[in-house]
């Protein structure tokens, strides 16, 4: 075997595994905005129902006669 063929033998295998390298950084890289976006719409949906929750809580307090209305669904 002649050291040409050596050298290329190990550059193709220098080369696969720089390839193979470069993927998983991607991947990593890929995986990391996925779960970015994934935890910003979270915040969004929670930051939703916290302003809803502070609407309704707003209306009780401007009218708190309205807390006991029969709305039809009453229990007791």
């Amino acid at each position: 075997m002649s050291w040409l063929a050596v050298l290329r033998a190990l550059t193709a295998f220098l080369s696969e595994v720089a390839t193979s390298v470069r993927e998983r950084r991607l991947l990593k890289a890929g995986r990391a905005e996925a779960v970015a976006e994934i935890l910003s719409d979270a915040t969004k949906a929670l930051q939703t129902a916290r302003d809803a929750g502070e609407r309704v809580r707003a209306e009780l307090r401007a009218h708190p006669e309205r807390l006991l209305d029969d709305d039809g669904f009453r229990r007791d």
